[in-house]
């Protein structure tokens, strides 16, 4: 399921290119709005992981999990000296804060005892485990290309970072993640539906000055936290609020505020930058029938 690596440089280098200088004036739309518009890209240029790293062997999961360093399955026996090099770049880099940036010490809070069964439960992934898995609901629903969820698609990955913006009068879409899934946002600051809004959720956003807020609830509960969606299962509780602040020409400030208290101890905030793409699209990364014959290879395997 990985994408074209040739667009993936186009994008990844336009934005590098654009995060040279930031110093024009914020754009806005021709009905006055902040314009959000545009192909983004989210691939955590200054190394930070995601969590601040408790130990030595802690640095290269959290760089993972940041988008930095390359996923290496539980069932592949890892290179020590791959992810010695992965660590040892990073610590060159000097970066020492993580994306986490609330609660303060830049950890996610500790899980309820729901949270870990959940976790214990429900399906495991090839990202993190190596089963049991007796069925296809036993793996990630990335990996069944159902849908990434908002977190699995707005963090940073090795395997997605980039977003795609249209606006018009009253509605933003955001188009992400490998399963093509648009969220359709409403800016008129309206009630949430009262119904489900499945994987992705019921958004509903407002501007405040040059920020566009989105309020997201109504979720599945069938969607994970981590690993591009795979991993951690989130609940029908999850509430999410993100804030979108363009800042000049090429930069959009990001922030989602995570609240499940089905899931975690307390709520947590993630704060990262996106870079415009000056040249390149969304590149396609698609499900196709080479994921139905991994599956059947990965259920045959597991029996």
């Amino acid at each position: 399921m990985r994408r074209a690596s040739m667009a993936l440089c186009v994008l990844v280098a336009s934005a590098a290119a654009a995060a040279q200088s930031d110093t024009g004036r914020a754009p806005t739309t021709e009905w006055g709005e902040p314009d959000l518009a545009g192909v983004w890209v989210h691939h955590n240029p200054d190394r930070r992981p995601f969590q601040r790293p408790l130990s030595d062997a802690d640095v290269y999961e959290q760089l993972v999990q940041a988008g930095i360093a390359e996923r290496l399955s539980p069932s592949v026996p890892r290179s020590e000296e791959t992810k010695q090099a992965a660590v040892d770049a990073w610590r060159r880099a000097g970066a020492v804060s993580a994306l986490v940036v609330d609660p303060p010490a830049g950890r996610v809070p500790a899980l309820t005892d729901g949270g870990r069964e959940r976790m214990r439960a429900l399906w495991h992934s090839t990202w993190t485990s190596e089963g049991p898995w007796g069925g296809p609901a036993d793996l990630g629903p990335v990996e069944r290309c159902l849908s990434s969820g908002v977190l699995g698609a707005m963090f940073p990955s090795i395997d997605d970072d980039a977003i795609e913006i249209v606006q018009s009068p009253g509605v933003v879409a955001i188009r992400v993640g490998p399963m093509h899934e648009v969220r359709i946002v409403p800016t008129d600051g309206g009630a949430h539906a009262t119904s489900s809004g499945g994987y992705m959720g019921d958004a509903r956003g407002r501007w405040e000055d040059a920020t566009l807020i989105v309020d997201s609830t109504g979720f599945n509960g069938r969607t994970g936290a981590f690993s591009g969606g795979n991993d951690q299962p989130t609940s029908d509780r999850l509430h999410l609020i993100e804030r979108f602040t363009r800042r000049g020409r090429d930069l959009i400030d990001y922030r989602i505020r995570v609240d499940d208290p089905a899931t975690w101890t307390s709520s947590w905030e993630v704060a990262l930058q996106f870079r415009r793409a000056t040249d390149g699209e969304v590149p396609e990364h698609a499900c196709h029938e080479w994921n139905a014959g991994t599956m059947r290879t990965i259920l045959h395997g597991a029996r």
